[in-house]
């Protein structure tokens, strides 16, 4: 795609593939500046739920201001970077990462944030379980001996069964699910 006469190359293409120590310090460093802001999305969240913004606005807004790179990106790649052979696949999981995020701030608004995060540390129990079924993988003793500790942590900080579990807990999981 031409812009302003001239054929941009693709981001791929730009960035190179050398694994020098610089890399890998940048790339150290994105991950840290992702992780901190993932955090920061989540206690604003927190912070507009708690000042009675609906949990499906503020999914609506973070979406929106996620788009912005996005377009930069489109901008910069040019509009085939967006072809895909499995369009059904994407809106399906458009709609699931959607529904996560929706679940997941519906949680943050009824439970203590630190809560909240202790109980999506289930995530990696869903991808070993659901590895098997829709990726055909092969899942050793040790990994479900694993699955099967971090099960009793999750039932250990859901406690279900007592006073101080908490219905709203459940959303947590689905986003999990659904994430």
């Amino acid at each position: 795609m031409a812009i302003h006469g001239t054929k941009r190359p693709s981001i791929t293409a730009t960035m190179g593939t050398a694994d020098t120590p610089e890399r890998r310090g940048l790339g150290i460093l994105a991950i840290v500046c992702a992780v901190f802001l993932f955090a920061m999305t989540d206690v604003i969240a927190k912070w507009y739920g708690e000042m009675g913004f609906p949990p499906n606005e503020i999914v609506f807004f973070r979406y929106a201001f996620g788009a912005l790179p996005v377009a930069y990106l489109v901008w910069r790649s040019g509009i085939d970077a967006l072809r895909t052979r499995h369009p059904y696949a994407h809106a399906l999981r458009a709609c699931l990462i959607v529904s996560a995020l929706g679940l997941f701030f519906s949680a943050i608004n009824l439970m203590p944030l630190a809560e909240v995060i202790a109980v999506a540390f289930v995530a990696p129990l869903f991808v070993t379980l659901l590895s098997v079924p829709l990726l055909g993988e092969h899942v050793g003793i040790r990994r479900w001996a694993a699955v099967f500790v971090g099960f009793v942590g999750a039932l250990i900080v859901l406690q279900p069964g007592t006073d101080a579990f908490r219905p709203e807990a459940l959303l947590v999981v689905g986003s999990v699910l659904f994430f």
